[in-house]
């Protein structure tokens, strides 16, 4: 999952990327998830992002296959 999330540091502010896919054939960038969060802002995503994988991800399923099942849901 770690490879599926991706911080960029803007200034003082944090934006989130996820569903970025980077050891594949097939890689892609992330998309902009939210932007300018403070340091706690962007650990409660985080945390928040994990917690629905977990409560909705299927067993073994990657992170980036789960995004891209729920983005057609």
């Amino acid at each position: 999952m770690l490879s599926d999330i991706g911080i960029l540091k803007m200034g003082e502010l944090y934006n989130l990327y996820v569903r970025g896919k980077a050891k594949e054939k097939d890689p892609e960038v992330g998309i902009l998830l939210i932007e300018n969060q403070t340091p706690e802002e962007l650990y409660d995503a985080v945390e928040n992002i994990i917690a629905i994988n977990s409560e909705l991800g299927k067993k073994r399923e990657t992170f980036y296959k789960f995004l891209k099942r729920t983005d057609k849901d």
